[in-house]
C-alpha cells in the first residue's frame, strides 16, 4: 500500500509538471500570453493572449494543441465590450458591440462566411439577414429598418437578390404602408408604386439618382407629366396633362439646379391657354411680362415680375370674361403696391378704390358692392383698424391693420376666391381650424372659405377640412355626414383616411 501511494504521488507530481501555467512577457514588462502545456507539451486549456499595452486581446481555449470550443476575440484597443465569439467546434462567428449582439453566422475552413448571416442594430433590431458562399454575397437579402413598422410587412425596406457580392435582378425598397419601388442596380430602372399601382418609372444612375427619361402617372394609370433628369434634378423639356388627356403644362428646366426657365406655358383642360410667360433659370422665379386667361379665352390678368425676388411690379390689370375691365393695381420695384388701386364692376363703373404708399394702405376712397351700393367698411381709418372684405355683398373676412400693413397670417381671400384656388382657399380655412385660438367669427368666415373651395373642386381634403370646422363650431349632425363623405372620397382615391377616421371617432363621442 504505501509503495503504491508513492507512485500516485510522483504521477501527480509529474501531471502537475507539465500542466502547469506559463507566462510570457513584452519587454516592457507586460504580460503577452498565458496558458499551461501537457504532458505531450501541446497548449491546454484556457490560454489568454494581451497586447503590448496591457489590454487583454484574446482567450481560446486548447484540447491537444487544438483550438476548440468558443474562443473570444477582443477588437480595438480600449473597449473589452467589443469583441467576437468564434465557436471552432460549429464554426459559428458572434460579434458584439458594447457588448450588443451585432451579427452572426458560420465560417468556413478558410475563416470565410458562409450560409445565412444576420446583422442587428444597437437596439437589438434585425437589420440585415442574407447568406454568405466564400465570404461574398449571394441569393435573397433583405434589409429592415427599426423606424418603420409596415403593415403588411413588418419592418422590412428592402429585399432582393445578389450574385457573386453585387446585387442583381429587380429590388423592392419599401417606403411606407402605401409605397414602394421596384429598381434594377443591373438595367438602371426603377418604378414606384402607389397602393399597388405603378405611379412612376425610369432610369437611375449607380447613385441611384434620378436620370434620362422619367414618366409620371395617376391612380387610373393615364399620364400625369413626362420629362428628363440628370443627377436627380428636373432638365429640359417636361410636359403634364390634365385628367381628361389634355396638355396641362410645358416648359423648361435648367441643366444644373432643376430650376423654371425660358417660357411657360399652362392651359385649362378645355385646352383654352391659361398663363404664358418667362422664367428666370438662376432663381427660378416668373420673370417679365406675363398673361393669364379665363377658360373662354379671355385675358383674365396681366403684368411683369421681378425676376430676382418673384415679386409683382409695375402695373397689374385684370379683366372680366366678357371682357370688360375689372382691376388695376400699381405697384413698385420692391414688388408693393404703390398709387390707387382700381376696382370696376362688369359695366365699367369704378366701385372700390384703394390708395397705397409703398405697400401701406392709406385710405379706402370708394368702398361699394357691384351694383354701387355703400359697404360697411369696418373699423379701418388712415391706416389703422379692422377693413370688412366681401365677396357679391357678403362678408367674408376681417383684415386687421396698423399703420397700412396686415397683422399677422393673412390670406388673400378674394383673389384667391375669385381666381377660383381651390386648393389655397381650403389651406386658409384649415389653418383657422388648426389655430386654437380663432374665435367664432373667424371660423364661420373659414367655413365661406371651405365651402367655395368644395364648390371649385369637391375632394377629400377641403371635405375633410369642412367637417373639421363643423366639428369646432358644434354642428355635430353635418359633421359627422360630410366626414363620412370624405372617407368616401378618399378611398375612391385610395388615399389615406385616418385623420378622418380619427375625426368621426371625436364626433360620435360629443353626439
Amino acid at each position: 500500500m504505501k509503495y503504491l501511494s508513492t507512485i500516485l504521488l510522483l504521477l501527480l507530481m509529474a501531471t502537475s509538471l507539465y500542466s502547469q501555467v506559463e507566462k510570457e512577457y513584452y519587454d516592457n514588462g507586460n504580460l503577452k500570453k498565458e496558458g499551461a502545456w501537457d504532458a505531450n507539451g501541446n497548449a491546454t486549456g484556457n490560454w489568454k493572449f494581451y497586447l503590448e499595452s496591457g489590454r487583454i486581446s484574446s482567450e481560446i481555449s486548447y484540447t491537444d494543441g487544438n483550438a476548440s470550443g468558443i474562443g473570444k476575440f477582443y477588437i480595438g484597443d480600449d473597449d473589452v465590450r467589443d469583441y467576437f465569439l468564434l465557436n471552432y467546434d460549429t464554426k459559428e462567428e458572434k460579434f458584439y458591440t458594447n457588448g450588443k449582439l451585432e451579427k452572426y453566422g458560420k465560417i468556413n475552413d478558410k475563416y470565410e462566411r458562409t450560409g445565412e448571416w444576420k446583422f442587428y442594430n444597437e437596439n437589438g433590431f434585425l437589420e440585415l439577414i442574407g447568406s454568405y458562399s466564400n465570404d461574398k454575397r449571394t441569393g435573397e437579402w433583405k434589409i429592415y429598418d427599426e423606424s418603420i413598422f409596415l403593415k403588411f410587412n413588418g419592418y422590412l425596406q428592402q429585399v432582393g437578390n445578389f450574385s457573386n457580392d453585387e446585387k442583381i435582378g429587380e429590388w423592392i425598397m419599401y417606403l411606407d404602408q402605401n409605397n414602394y419601388t421596384i429598381y434594377n442596380p443591373v438595367l438602371f430602372t426603377q418604378k414606384f408604386y402607389k397602393y399597388g399601382k405603378l405611379s412612376s418609372e425610369g432610369k437611375i444612375d449607380k447613385d441611384l439618382n434620378y436620370t434620362g427619361l422619367w414618366k409620371q402617372y395617376r391612380d387610373d394609370g393615364s399620364l400625369r407629366g413626362e420629362g428628363n433628369y440628370t443627377n436627380g434634378m428636373k432638365t429640359g423639356v417636361w410636359k403634364e396633362y390634365h385628367e381628361n388627356g389634355t396638355l396641362e403644362s410645358i416648359g423648361n428646366y435648367t441643366e444644373r439646379g432643376g430650376n423654371r426657365t425660358g417660357e411657360w406655358k399652362e392651359y385649362h383642360n378645355n385646352g383654352q391657354l391659361w398663363e404664358i410667360g418667362e422664367y428666370n433659370g438662376a432663381t427660378g422665379f416668373r420673370v417679365g411680362f406675363w398673361k393669364y386667361y379665363h377658360d373662354n379665352g379671355q385675358i383674365s390678368h396681366s403684368g411683369k415680375y421681378n425676376g430676382n425676388t418673384g415679386n409683382e411690379i409695375s402695373v397689374w390689370t385684370s379683366s372680366y370674361k366678357n371682357g370688360e375691365f375689372h382691376y388695376q393695381k400699381i405697384y413698385d420695384d420692391q414688388g408693393e403696391l404703390n398709387e390707387e388701386y382700381i376696382v370696376k364692376n362688369e359695366n365699367g363703373t369704378v366701385y372700390q378704390k384703394f390708395d397705397y404708399i409703398h405697400g401701406k394702405l392709406q385710405n379706402v376712397l370708394i368702398y361699394n358692392d357691384k351694383e354701387g351700393n355703400p359697404l360697411p367698411i369696418g373699423t379701418f381709418s388712415n391706416g389703422n383698424g379692422t377693413l370688412n372684405e366681401y365677396i357679391d355683398g357678403t362678408l367674408i373676412n376681417k383684415a386687421h391693420y396698423a399703420d397700412g400693413t396686415i397683422q399677422g397670417e393673412y390670406c388673400d381671400i378674394i383673389y384667391y376666391w375669385t381666381g377660383e384656388y381651390s386648393s389655397r382657399l381650403n389651406s386658409c380655412a384649415w389653418k383657422v381650424y388648426e389655430n386654437e385660438d380663432s374665435s367664432t367669427a373667424e371660423l364661420e368666415f373659414a367655413l365661406k372659405w371651405v365651402e367655395r373651395s368644395i364648390e371649385l373642386d369637391k375632394n377629400r381634403f377641403n371635405t375633410g377640412t369642412y367637417a373639421s370646422l363643423l366639428y369646432r363650431t358644434g354642428n355635430y349632425t353635418k359633421a359627422l355626414s360630410i366626414a363620412k363623405e370624405s372617407i368616401v372620397l378618399g378611398e375612391k382615391a385610395e388615399e389615406d383616411n385616418t385623420s378622418t377616421e380619427n375625426l368621426i371617432e371625436k364626433i360620435k363621442r360629443k353626439m
